[in-house]
């Protein structure tokens, strides 16, 4: 079964690549401030006030999730390997995941507070300090016995529920409507409910449970997490994008 499902699994995230790499590096002709961005996927109009720090924040995001798609390619590539390859594989893939997470925030927090400098230093040193951390106890030897594992889970946690300060401060600080648009709300909420929902499926082992040898290749449930993990990347690209609108025609002058 360990071979089956890591004979497609990364095929998964390969799928996934090649559109972000496509979208990072294909130039085309639209109207779209980003250029390499085809505006038939997503509108990205150009304001007076563009600049290179739009395009580093698109870019953070894009080089992030590819990174995360790139590190659990290469663990579901060799873990079949051997023990010491696997668990080198393995903090790859947590190293990944925390990178796309990090890259994530930075744009909300950006354009969410792009008139606010305070809570937004604040928020970004935040997700860094959380963001080191997790790296640190996803790399570090030391932190992979059993009696570190439940502090490796209260880290990454702590880390995902981190996302929910900005927001929440937002929501108390310019109210609920006004918040929608600065952070790309509903978008971010499609993006918890995409991984979550992945999520459950991978831990019921749905559909594989109901019919046992019929989803070894193709369909079974981690492979179905890999595919809301891509859909939800993308809902994140798009609050990203109505968070950089709402910046630019309303939050600046």
């Amino acid at each position: 079964m360990g071979q089956c499902l890591h004979t497609s699994g990364p095929w998964n995230f390969n799928a996934g690549c090649p559109f972000f790499f496509y979208v990072l590096f294909r130039r085309v002709n639209n109207d779209n401030f980003i250029g390499f961005i085809p505006s038939a996927i997503v509108s990205i109009p150009k304001f007076e006030n563009t600049n290179g720090t739009d395009k580093l924040i698109f870019g953070l995001f894009f080089f992030g999730f590819m990174t995360c798609l790139s590190c659990s390619a290469v663990f579901h590539t060799i873990k079949v390997h051997s023990l010491k390859v696997a668990n080198m594989g393995n903090s790859i893939d947590y190293a990944g995941i925390v990178v796309l997470v990090i890259t994530s925030m930075i744009g909300i927090i950006y354009y969410g507070y792009i008139d606010s400098p305070i809570p937004r230093f604040i928020f970004l040193a935040i997700t860094f300090l959380f963001g080191v951390s997790c790296l640190i106890t996803s790399l570090r030897p030391e932190f992979k016995s059993n009696e570190w594992r439940p502090f490796r889970a209260l880290m990454f946690i702590a880390f995902g529920l981190s996302a929910l300060l900005p927001i929440g401060y937002g929501i108390y600080r310019y109210g609920f409507e006004a918040s929608v648009h600065r952070c790309g709300f509903w978008y971010v909420v499609g993006e918890g409910v995409g991984y979550i929902t992945g999520a459950v499926l991978y831990a019921l082992r749905i559909p594989e449970r109901f019919r046992p040898g019929k989803f070894d290749i193709w369909g079974h449930s981690h492979q179905i997490f890999h595919v809301f993990v891509v859909l939800s990347a993308f809902s994140h690209f798009r609050g990203l994008v109505e968070s950089y609108i709402t910046a630019h025609t309303t939050l600046m002058p």
